[in-house]
């Protein structure tokens, strides 16, 4: 593990609980913006960092797994919940493993658990780079809020497609199933619909679940992989429901 950056974050509220919320690979923690606002109105105190490479966070040396959690660690443990999406579900569970003490309750959103295909990856990953525009972003999802696509042109422009590819490359083979599968704290794992673009799949969630009895395996029905975009209202109900269980 490197020595942990300095990273930029953003916050939300004064509540008594704390939450850190880790966004995904070419994003920022300006795409908390509606979730931080509404964990603060349900009590939260909020954090959300840009990771390296990304936002307003200096670019790394390197992009390993062991790196990007080092960074995450260094803002802190005993979170009363830490919720990841995609690379930062996969961020999440790596310092969870580093530090038990971490989380007390995550929530994995759509993580990126396995990769096994990193070409394909990186040329998913990279093609937005080629036209950032808050328009074309909103046209290729139009089911997510214009402040969402206007946030994440922003976080293109700020990160890069090396960053993408080393983050996919220096942490090849990629498998997170045995740190999911052995978390001995309670996580919701929400997945994409199935029929679009999961990263988790219905049976990959179910035999996570079936492994071990602290994680809540659930599918959102019409949500692609960001599903705090396509879905906000029924990943938000989902979230609640679990922090609340």
């Amino acid at each position: 593990m490197t020595e942990p950056l300095h990273l930029a974050t953003l916050g939300w509220g004064k509540g008594g609980r704390r939450a850190l919320l880790i966004h995904g690979i070419t994003s920022s923690a300006r795409g908390w913006w509606r979730l931080g606002a509404e964990m603060a109105r349900a009590g939260y105190e909020v954090m959300a960092p840009d990771l390296r490479g990304h936002g307003d966070s200096p670019a790394g040396a390197d992009y390993k797994l062991d790196s990007y959690a080092g960074d995450v660690l260094a803002l802190g443990s005993d979170w009363d919940v830490v919720l990841g999406h995609s690379l930062g579900g996969a961020i999440a569970l790596v310092a969870q493993s580093t530090d038990q003490h971490f989380a007390r309750r995550m929530v994995l959103e759509d993580p990126l658990l396995r990769l096994t295909d990193p070409e394909g990856f990186i040329a998913d990953y990279t093609r937005p780079f080629e036209d950032p525009s808050a328009a074309t972003v909103l046209n290729q999802n139009p089911r997510w809020h214009p402040q969402d696509a206007r946030v994440k042109e922003e976080s293109l422009r700020a990160s890069s497609p090396e960053v993408v590819r080393r983050t996919t490359l220096q942490n090849h083979p990629w498998d997170l199933t045995p740190a999911a599968s052995s978390l001995e704290v309670p996580a919701l794992l929400i997945a994409a619909d199935p029929a679009l673009d999961a990263l988790v799949g219905p049976e990959l969630g179910e035999e996570i679940a079936s492994a071990n009895h602290l994680i809540t395996f659930e599918t959102l029905e019409g949500a692609g992989h960001s599903l705090h975009r396509d879905s906000y209202r029924d990943f938000w109900r989902s979230v609640q429901a679990f922090l609340s269980a």
